[in-house]
């Protein structure tokens, strides 16, 4: 670690810091019995390099059958409540559990809670949770800098086609970048996820547990009907064509759009290129908001403002009435007023 980065997270303070930055990069001992991670090299690499384009290209090729069938005979009530089901079931469990749970420790849950979250939250596709969670926390210490692991803004300005070149790394070609697992290891940046076994089993199994999110659907879909066809359509709704949308919602608006485009009302902690876009909130449940959240990254409510709605904010809260979540982190009105300023366009 570089000067420069330990004086930064220094500054941090403990409640709205990306996380708790002592239980990051402390040691941690794990026990020898239990599951253990193995960082992606060899072949493992090279099936993970195929694993991103298979899956994604299924869920585009079903994503357009499905819109095709819709032309043709519409989308059943069934199929619809499957794909609302998948959608805020794996939605709320990727933002709410792997980003602002896992990722910022924002607030505490009871551990089956825990577990079903990680479970769900997986099936987003992104990436194994302890890399998730490692990666994402390198990108909030040097976001839209060099070494953050997938900001638009990688590639030097002066080079020719840098603004696509620059949102194609964002939204997928990090993910083929050799770098990215070797700039943010889990070793590193993910060590309180290494010492807890269930995680590091869930990591493991994360092809199995994304398979599922397109499984699942089917499945409800054939309870429901009692036949394939209604297997087959829910498949495509609620598995291709959820994981698809929710892919480009992830990806591309969050990672590109949100840091070059959008109103800038804070100050960002690490003065990103963030930007909240307000018209995405409710689709990207409440992540939309996103100069809120490079702003107090350590908060688990992003409506900072009364009339913003946050979708995965709201169900923290549900959660924290019912006792199943505790701690729950938010800015307090000083520290809101102390970063807010004018608000700016950027892009």
């Amino acid at each position: 670690m570089t000067m420069q980065q330990a004086s930064y997270l220094a500054e941090i303070s403990d409640q709205y810091s990306v996380t708790e930055v002592t239980e990051v990069f402390q040691p941690v001992e794990i026990d020898p019995r239990h599951p253990q991670y193995t960082p992606l090299s060899g072949i493992r690499k090279w099936i993970r390099y195929a694993w991103y384009p298979t899956i994604d290209i299924i869920s585009v090729i079903g994503a357009i059958a499905a819109i095709a069938s819709f032309g043709h005979q519409g989308i059943s009530w069934i199929d619809l409540g499957i794909l609302l089901f998948m959608f805020n079931l794996v939605g709320l469990a990727g933002e709410a559990g792997m980003h602002r749970l896992f990722a910022h420790k924002s607030y505490k849950v009871v551990k089956p809670l825990r577990i079903l979250l990680a479970l769900a939250g997986s099936m987003t596709g992104e990436a194994p949770i302890l890399e998730y969670v490692a990666y994402h926390r390198r990108h909030h210490i040097y976001a839209d800098r060099e070494g953050d692991p997938h900001t638009p803004h990688y590639i030097a300005a002066e080079k020719p086609l840098s603004r696509s070149r620059n949102i194609w790394h964002s939204f997928f070609g990090w993910k083929y970048n050799s770098k990215t697992n070797q700039i943010a290891p889990p070793e590193r940046y993910a060590k309180d996820l290494l010492a807890e076994p269930v995680m590091v089993t869930i990591n493991n199994y994360f092809y199995g547990i994304v398979l599922s999110s397109f499984l699942l659907p089917a499945l409800l879909g054939f309870l429901f009907t009692g036949t394939a066809s209604g297997a087959w359509t829910a498949f495509l709704w609620g598995g291709c064509f959820r994981f698809c949308v929710m892919t480009l919602m992830g990806d591309l608006i969050i990672r590109a759009g949100c840091h070059l485009f959008g109103t800038r009302p804070f100050i960002d902690q690490a003065n990103s290129h963030s930007g909240n876009i307000w018209f995405l909130a409710i689709p990207t449940l409440g992540l939309a908001w996103h100069n809120n959240h490079h702003a107090f990254p350590g908060s688990a409510l992003l409506n900072i403002d009364w009339w913003q709605i946050d979708p995965s904010g709201s169900f923290i809260s549900l959660l924290e009435k019912l006792g199943w979540a505790t701690n729950v982190k938010r800015p307090t009105p000083e520290q809101v007023k102390a970063k807010r300023f004018n608000p700016e366009i950027v892009g």
